[in-house]
C-alpha cells in the first residue's frame, strides 16, 4: 500500500453560483473524471466536481490500496460560504480507475443552510458506473448507463427543501428508507427500482403540533420511462406492499397495491384496504364532522373500521384491435360488491393506433363504442338500507318520508331515459326497503356512444340499446 497523502487545501471561488440542488446532486452522485489512475486523479476529480459553487474542498488522505485495487479518499469535505456542507467519510473506486467496477461512498452528509436541512446516507454504492467519478448531468449523455445505484440508510431531515425540489407534492417531513436500488438507469428511463422500509413523519396538525406516521414496508416499480421530471410515459409493473398512514386516533392503509400494464391491457388490484377514521372526526369543523360520520357509518355499518379490495383486468384483442375486453370489482365488506365484465368494440378517434392509446390511456376518452355487451351486478349487505337512514337523518325526516320523495324523484327521471333504464332507481329503492339485496343489469349496448358515457351509466345514455334489470 502507498503511503497515505495528507492535504488540506481550499479552491478558488467560482464566478456562477449553481442552485442548492446541484449542489445536494454533487454529493450524493459526483462527477466525470480525467485520465490517469492515481491517487492525485481521483483528488483532481473529486475536488473539480464538490469545488463548483465556490466550495472550499478538503481531503485527510487520498491513497492507493493495491491489495484491494482501489483508489480511497477519506474525510472529504466541500464548504459554501453560506454554510452548506457535503461530507464523506470514505469514498472508494474499486478496479481499473478508468472503467470501474464499482465505487463506494460511507456516510455521506448534506447540510443545508436552513436549519434541519439535512441529508444523510449511510452507505451509497454504484456499480458499472463507467468513471471513477460521476455526476447527475452524466445521464444526459447520449449512451451512458448505470448499472446500478444501491442507497442504506437515507434520512432526509424535516428542514429540507428536498422534497419541494423534487417536486414530490409531499409536505416537509422527517423521511427515512432503509435501502433503495434503482438498476439499468439512463436518459428518461429506469429498468427497476426497489425501496423497502421507507417512513416519514408529516405534520398533521401544525397548531396542535401533531404529526402523522407514512410508512411503506417495500415498492417495486418495473420499465419506468419519463420525458421530463412531472410526465411518466410508461410503466410495465408496480406493486406496493403494507402501507400505512396513521395518526394518535386514526389509521387507514392496504396490505397490497398492484399493477402491470395499462388499464387498457393488464391488470391491477388492492388487496387489504382498510381505514379507522372515528378518531379523525373530532379534528373537523361541525359541518364536515356531521356529514362525514353518517356517511362513515353507511358505510362501515357501525363499525369501527372500513375494509375494502379491488380487481380489474382488460386487454385489447389481439385478433381485433378495436375489441375491449374488461372485467372487475370492488367489494367493501359490510356495505356491499359491484362487480362488471364488459367486451365492447371500439372505434378510436382519427389515426389513433393501438399502440397510441396504450402509451396515452386518455386518448381512449374520446373514443366511440359500436356495440358491445356490458353487465354489472351489485350485491348489498346492507350499504343502502343505511344511507337511507343517513339521508332521512340530514333532511330530518322519518325514513318512510324519504323513501316517498325518492320515489318521487324516481317517477319524473321516468321521462328523461331511455325504456327500461327507469327500472334502475325503483331497484334501488326496494333494496333500501330490504326488498331485494341484488342488482343486476346487462345491456346491449349502443353503437354510437362516446367511452365516457358508458362509463356514466345507462342514465346517460341517449342511443336505443337493449338493457335487462333483476332484482333478487
Amino acid at each position: 500500500m502507498k503511503e497515505p497523502k495528507k492535504e488540506k487545501t481550499g479552491w478558488k471561488k467560482s464566478d456562477v453560483r449553481r442552485s442548492q440542488t446541484g449542489f445536494l446532486a454533487a454529493g450524493l452522485l459526483l462527477m466525470s473524471g480525467v485520465a490517469g489512475a492515481s491517487p492525485e486523479a481521483l483528488e483532481r476529480d473529486l475536488r473539480e466536481q464538490l469545488g463548483q459553487d465556490g466550495a472550499e474542498v478538503t481531503f485527510t488522505r487520498v491513497f492507493e490500496d493495491e491489495a484491494r485495487s482501489a483508489y480511497i479518499a477519506e474525510g472529504v469535505e466541500a464548504r459554501r460560504d453560506d454554510g452548506e456542507t457535503v461530507t464523506i467519510e470514505r469514498y472508494r473506486v474499486i478496479g481499473d480507475y478508468q472503467a470501474p467496477s464499482a465505487i463506494e461512498a460511507d456516510d455521506l452528509t448534506f447540510t443545508g443552510s436552513a436549519e434541519g436541512e439535512r441529508v444523510h446516507l449511510d452507505a451509497l454504492r454504484v456499480e458499472r458506473p463507467g468513471r471513477a467519478v460521476i455526476s447527475v448531468q452524466a445521464l444526459a449523455e447520449e449512451g451512458y448507463t448505470l448499472g446500478a445505484i444501491e442507497a442504506r440508510g437515507l434520512r432526509i431531515g424535516a428542514g429540507n427543501t428536498l422534497s419541494s425540489t423534487l417536486e414530490l407534492g409531499l409536505p416537509t417531513a422527517d423521511i427515512a428508507v432503509d435501502s433503495l436500488r434503482l438498476d439499468d438507469l439512463r436518459e428518461g428511463y429506469l429498468g427497476r427500482l426497489d425501496l423497502e422500509g421507507l417512513r416519514a413523519e408529516i405534520p398533521f396538525e401544525p397548531r396542535r403540533a401533531t404529526t402523522a406516521t407514512f410508512t411503506v414496508q417495500a415498492l417495486v416499480l418495473e420499465a419506468i420511462e419519463w420525458s421530463d421530471a412531472q410526465s411518466v410515459t410508461g410503466l410495465a409493473r408496480a406493486s406496493l406492499d403494507h402501507l400505512r398512514l396513521e395518526g394518535d386516533e386514526w389509521h387507514l392503509g392496504l396490505e397490497r397495491l398492484w399493477l402491470e400494464g395499462s388499464p387498457l391491457e393488464g391488470a391491477s388490484g388492492l388487496e387489504g384496504g382498510y381505514a379507522d377514521l372515528v378518531g379523525l372526526f373530532a379534528h373537523l369543523s361541525p359541518a364536515d364532522r356531521e356529514s362525514l360520520k353518517l356517511v362513515y357509518e353507511a358505510l362501515t355499518g357501525g363499525e369501527a373500521s372500513l375494509r375494502f379490495a379491488s380487481e380489474h383486468q382488460a386487454r385489447l384483442s389481439d385478433e381485433d384491435p378495436a375489441r375491449l375486453e374488461a372485467q372487475g370489482s370492488l367489494t367493501i365488506e359490510g356495505a356491499g360488491r359491484l362487480s362488471y365484465d364488459a367486451d365492447l368494440l371500439l372505434t378510436l378517434p382519427g389515426t389513433t393506433t393501438r399502440n397510441m392509446v396504450l402509451d396515452e390511456p386518455s386518448l381512449i376518452e374520446t373514443s366511440r363504442v359500436k356495440g358491445g355487451r356490458a353487465a354489472l351486478v351489485y350485491h348489498d349487505e346492507g350499504l343502502l338500507p343505511r344511507a337511507l337512514e343517513a339521508i332521512a337523518t340530514v333532511l330530518v325526516l322519518s325514513p318512510e318520508q324519504t323513501l316517498d320523495m325518492l320515489r318521487q324523484e324516481a317517477e319524473t327521471l321516468r321521462y328523461h331515459v331511455y325504456p327500461g333504464a327507469e327500472k334502475i332507481p325503483f331497484a334501488l329503492l326496494a333494496i333500501m326497503q330490504g326488498k331485494g339485496e341484488r342488482l343486476s343489469l346487462a345491456a346491449l349496448l349502443p353503437k354510437n356512444l362516446l367511452l365516457d358515457q358508458l362509463l356514466r351509466g345507462p342514465l346517460y345514455w341517449e342511443e336505443p340499446f337493449d338493457l335487462t334489470v333483476e332484482l333478487d
